[in-house]
């Protein structure tokens, strides 16, 4: 009786493993085969392209982005760049996006001489 118990529950599992394993491939297709390198120390030069990103808002009042919070910005950057083909560890890519009712000492600033680039919007519309 015991043998067949464990039997039946061994089954389970490898029911249950091959389930997670299907899911795991479905996942894998969307994951990329390389990351984008960010060049010669210019990590905060994204950063704060993506702070800009988060402050875009649309014609009528709503963000273009929306989002909660800043953990899928912080796992963005580490997920899918690089730095001088160097992982971006999510540590240090989460403290240049602190809570900011939450500031802790280890949040980064982006220097000045990093912020290279402004988005500028446009206020004309798209031609069709």
């Amino acid at each position: 009786m015991v043998i067949a118990e464990k039997n039946e529950e061994i089954e389970s599992l490898k029911a249950q493993i091959a389930s997670l394993s299907d899911q795991l491939q479905a996942l894998r297709q969307f994951e990329p085969s390389t990351k984008i390198d960010i060049r010669d120390k210019h990590l905060g030069a994204v950063i704060h392209l993506i702070h800009q990103l988060q402050d875009l808002v649309l014609a009528d009042g709503r963000r273009l982005f929306n989002f909660q919070g800043q953990s899928a910005w912080y796992k963005l950057v580490s997920k899918y760049f690089t730095h001088d083909r160097k992982p971006i560890p999510v540590e240090t890519a989460r403290n240049y996006f602190p809570v900011q009712k939450d500031k802790t000492s280890k949040a980064i600033d982006v220097p000045r001489e990093l912020q290279l680039f402004t988005i500028v919007l446009s206020s004309s519309k798209p031609a069709k």
